[in-house]
């Protein structure tokens, strides 16, 4: 199982403001405004961040990760190979005393996730060394998380509230679409969830298995549909021998879930170049076993000699 990252964003240029206060029932922090920005948030919720940002490289200063950059596309399952992830980000600043005193809060609630291989925390971190370094944030809370990116302002552009202050957060489904900016983040639990579900459910996260692919008609996956796949099929059909799962699915040659006769009938087709009736009068003489015509009354199948 991959290692939950918890990744700083380092922004700098920013200085405090006038602190706003806010609270929650789990969480009571002060906010600090930043000047270094605009108020313009360029991406908001419902918005779907751009294939160009999610490329876009920083350096990674602190932690265990898979190389010395990181980019959002190592997020998204169609840029990363098919790991997908429900990210959360945290961007905070050294200087801003409650973004301090958070960071154990802030790191139980990612190993609470921790377990879970499609959700990925982010810890965003402004101005290093205005006091703390990289190792010094880093090592106040779980030992090596969270990872530590240096930034210049641009993540926080990208992803700050509408208050334009330190902490901010954002929330990020599996199609690195905007779910939310909550504040605070004591109550994010269940919209992860749901939104792990979401992504569950699409069939990319949780124990996903790739699909199987087979050849229809090629039961014995040597890539030759011949006599040798027949014979086989009608074994299957009269009971004779079990299917793996990956001979059933080359036996349901008309893929309608179902082995049976009419998957015979097609497979010689194929092979000898017969015609419907002419597949059933070969399959008569050479699997008598089998009672073709029989069947084929059992299905209610109507057919002609001329077919």
């Amino acid at each position: 199982m991959k290692k939950l990252l918890i990744i700083s964003l380092l922004l700098f240029g920013c200085e405090t403001d006038t602190p706003i206060s806010q609270n929650d029932e789990s969480i009571s922090l002060e906010r600090a405004v930043s000047t270094n920005s605009t108020n313009m948030i360029l991406y908001d919720v419902g918005d779907v961040m751009s294939i160009s940002d999610q490329n876009t490289e920083f350096d990674v200063c602190y932690g265990d990760y898979e190389s010395n950059t990181f980019k959002f596309a190592d997020l998204n399952g169609e840029l990363n190979g098919g790991q997908y992830y429900i990210t959360f980000v945290d961007m905070a600043a050294t200087w801003w005393g409650p973004c301090f005193s958070d960071i154990g809060s802030m790191d139980g609630h990612a190993s609470d996730w921790e377990d879970n291989e499609n959700v990925f925390f982010f810890v965003g971190l402004a101005d290093i060394g205005q006091p703390y370094t990289c190792n010094q944030w880093g090592n106040n809370g779980i030992n090596g998380i969270p990872v530590i990116v240096e930034d210049t302002g641009t993540i926080f552009g990208w992803l700050h509230d509408s208050w334009n202050a330190y902490p901010t957060y954002a929330v990020i489904d599996h199609t690195m679409t905007i779910r939310d900016k909550p504040w605070p983040y004591g109550g994010t639990d269940n919209l992860i969830q749901q939104l792990y579900e979401e992504c569950e459910y699409a069939g990319l996260c949780g124990e996903t298995d790739p699909p199987i692919e087979v050849t229809p008609g090629d039961l014995n996956f040597d890539d030759i549909i011949n006599i040798t796949d027949i014979v086989l099929l009608v074994n299957i059909i009269l009971g004779l021998a079990e299917p793996t799962v990956e001979e059933g699915l080359a036996a349901d040659y008309t893929s309608d879930g179902i082995i049976n006769v009419l998957d015979v009938i097609q497979i010689v087709n194929i092979i000898l170049g017969t015609s419907f009736s002419q597949s059933v009068d070969w399959l008569e003489e050479n699997f008598p076993q089998l009672d073709v015509n029989g069947r084929l009354q059992k299905l209610n199948y109507n057919w002609s000699r001329s077919e």
